[in-house]
């Protein structure tokens, strides 16, 4: 495992988080320091397992509630908005991190270059399919422009989650998205400040061209 885990060759891995210690999503069991000084739990629940010991919360006498400095956020929080908790201890964390060398379970991700020229490709794509419909119909170009954002968007957003849950692939297009969300816009700016006066000024130069041609 630790062999596969350096011919990735990567600095950084992104964890995929596996599970934690309760719940639903419940994949790794606690003893208390209690339980082990008194050898109260079952000796098969760590035989041939890698144990971790690690901070697990601390009790405060005046409140009973726990003090939790090594607790953190991850994706397996129930609440994702509003106020919500951390929701996994450090050790917890590397549990998973060691879970998922053993398991050979990696998250992989998309390169910069690819995530340059995934952007460029759909953001041309999309300057192409908005000059058309300028074309077409430039009174409705900004509602029907609109629409086909919401629906691309909605797509490749549709392609990154589904491409994450079922190959482990992050594919990241926020520069897609962002290209395509100014992608009317810009191509407005570039018809009216742009092509216009440069046409105008092209134009202007042949036919002063035509003229002296002409004369001679």
């Amino acid at each position: 495992a630790y062999k596969y885990l350096t011919e990735r060759q990567n600095e950084v891995e992104t964890i995929r988080y596996r599970g934690n210690i309760f719940g639903a999503r419940r994949k790794f069991y606690v003893i208390d320091i209690d339980d082990v000084l008194q050898e109260n739990f079952e000796r098969n629940l760590i035989r041939n397992k890698i144990v971790l010991m690690g901070y697990m919360g601390e009790r405060v006498p005046e409140t009973k509630n726990t003090w939790d400095n090594d607790k953190f956020f991850t994706p397996l929080n129930t609440k994702y908005v509003g106020k919500a908790f951390q929701d996994m201890f450090g050790v917890v964390v590397h549990a998973n991190v060691i879970s998922m060398i053993l398991h050979q379970d990696y998250i992989n991700e998309s390169s910069e270059l690819m995530n340059f020229v995934l952007g460029f490709s759909l953001c041309f794509l999309c300057l192409a399919l908005f000059h058309l419909i300028l074309e077409w119909t430039p009174q409705q170009f900004d509602p029907v422009t609109k629409a086909f954002q919401l629906v691309i968007i909605v797509v490749l957003n549709f392609v990154v989650a589904e491409l994450f849950l079922i190959q482990n692939y992050n594919l990241d297009l926020g520069y897609a998205l962002i290209a395509i969300a100014l992608a009317p816009d810009l191509l407005e700016i570039y018809l009216h400040l742009v092509k216009r006066p440069l046409t105008f000024l092209l134009n202007k130069v042949y036919i002063r061209k035509l003229e002296e041609t002409t004369m001679q």
